[in-house]
């Protein structure tokens, strides 16, 4: 393979020039396994987390389709020496964009449920952004930020072998096999009742934790541990994923998923 071409930059280009459904399947199995990760890392922790698939299938077809002879935009041009890093710098753009429409729809529905214009909200955070304004100030500031940003990237990494992780999830204790699977978008109410007895609650208590699921953390959190959910829940919480992801990190064989 020359210099300034790969894999994904070959079959994208087999697909652009000479329609090859094969080029393009393969275009679209790379493309899915290169992009997955940085998705997934750039949501994880945010409102937007539990999106991130829809997120992937949107980028892909608008990165990876050709129509009227436009290239595609995940195709570099002939002149780039990393394929690479042209994809990542349009993967990068695309997903920003999608951020702030998505943004945008996030304000308008917390204004509707605070009772103040979306308006307000928008300007508020752009005088944030400019440092025209001071932020609130946290209640207490978290001791375990790095532990926090480390997990958020292991978590991404299971999601990244999801097709792998997934058939192991039914070894690990019921709280963690709940906590992982929560995470990676997995149908959890075959775990109801095994919960339910571990957690000492009804099955119909957990089925309504997870029909109040709204895609963020505290929400997830809130399945095993009950809402109000507190600091000690969202530690018990960290522990959970952490120790969730190092038996699944055993059960793989795999020393990368967590360091």
């Amino acid at each position: 393979m020359s210099n300034g071409t790969d894999d994904l930059q070959e079959a994208l280009d087999g697909w652009y020039r000479r329609a090859d459904q094969h080029a393009g399947s393969r275009a679209y199995e790379l493309a899915r396994k290169e992009f997955y990760g940085p998705i997934w890392r750039r949501l994880a922790g945010t409102p937007l987390a539990a999106q991130a698939e829809d997120f992937l299938q949107e980028l892909l077809v608008k990165l990876l389709m050709h129509k009227e002879g436009r290239r595609p935009r995940a195709l570099a041009l002939p002149t780039c020496d990393s394929p690479r890093a042209w994809r990542t710098k349009v993967l990068w753009n695309a997903l920003s964009d999608l951020i702030k429409r998505e943004g945008l729809r996030f304000d308008v529905k917390r204004a509707a449920r605070d009772g103040i214009s979306p308006d307000c909200l928008a300007k508020k955070r752009r005088d944030l952004r400019a440092g025209r304004t001071e932020p609130e100030a946290p209640s207490a500031v978290p001791s375990s930020r790095a532990s926090e940003t480390t997990e958020q990237e292991a978590v991404a990494d299971l999601r990244v072998q999801r097709a792998e992780v997934v058939p192991h999830l039914e070894k690990l204790e019921v709280q963690r096999r709940v906590a992982l699977g929560l995470l990676l978008s997995v149908d959890v109410v075959v775990w109801v009742d095994a919960l339910a007895t571990a957690r000492r609650i009804t099955c119909d208590e957990v089925l309504a934790r997870l029909r109040a699921r709204d895609g963020t953390e505290p929400a997830d959190i809130a399945v095993v541990y009950g809402r109000p959910v507190t600091s000690k829940d969202r530690d018990a919480w960290r522990k959970l994923v952490s120790r969730g992801v190092n038996d699944i990190k055993q059960a793989l064989g795999r020393s990368d998923l967590w360091s």
